[in-house]
């Protein structure tokens, strides 16, 4: 068996506030691949809906001002372009990735996460059910302020890093090792703030469409 395979990434951040929150999805969807989307939207006292054929991996609020929330599912080859919310009047910042060679169908991605209100993101220790395999792990951090670039944590390889503009920032960050249990440390950037940060672990498998080239790591600054 060998580690999930990250096909494409797709990002968005819109510092205009709106109801209708909408996260671009990736190019070239296959039918079997993975599919892991990612919210944050600032100052929405009202839940984030789960669309249809898409469940609900987290959703918290850490604050007044950040609402987090993270979905997946099994691509069917026709989610179109974008992932559409309906939300209170908020700006937001999300992204978007699709993997191949996972076993989502049977065990679904895991997820652990963390919140506090200074210091450094700190995505938390994951211990899956699955036991030592071959997990793709996605570490991510989050603020409900504008921030300075961030620094993934050590071995880790940055696919998405908002900051800088009025969204709320994010940044996720992924790592391929066979292991029981991951704890990615830290991100680092220089502004303080309420923070969520979360660790998942994709399980190894054969779902997923016919694998190509995976794109390169969308490192964006705004």
């Amino acid at each position: 068996m060998a580690f999930p395979v990250l096909v494409e990434t797709a990002a968005t951040s819109n510092g205009t506030a709106t109801t209708t929150p909408a996260i671009t999805l990736p190019d070239n969807l296959a039918t079997g691949q993975l599919l892991i989307v990612y919210l944050f939207n600032d100052y929405n006292i009202t839940e984030n809906n789960t669309p249809t054929g898409w469940t609900e991996l987290h959703q918290s609020e850490p604050t007044s001002a950040m609402r987090c929330s993270i979905f997946w599912k099994v691509s069917e080859g026709d989610e179109g372009t974008e992932l559409d919310f309906t939300s209170g009047n908020v700006e937001y910042s999300g992204c978007a990735f699709s993997f191949n060679d996972h076993d989502s169908s049977t065990n679904p991605p895991e997820i652990a996460t963390a919140t506090a209100s200074f210091g450094t993101q700190d995505p938390p220790s994951l211990t899956p059910g699955g036991g030592s395999l071959e997990y793709k792990w996605l570490a991510q951090g989050s603020r409900d302020a504008n921030t300075t670039a961030y620094s993934p944590p050590s071995g880790y390889t940055e696919l998405v890093d908002f900051s800088g503009s009025g969204a709320p920032s994010i940044s996720v960050a992924h790592l391929d090792v066979e292991a029981s249990a991951e704890n990615p440390g830290t991100f680092t950037n220089s502004t303080s703030g309420v923070w969520l940060a979360s660790t998942i672990a994709i399980y190894p498998g054969s779902e997923g469409g016919a694998t190509g080239p995976s794109v390169f790591p969308q490192t964006v600054w705004m």
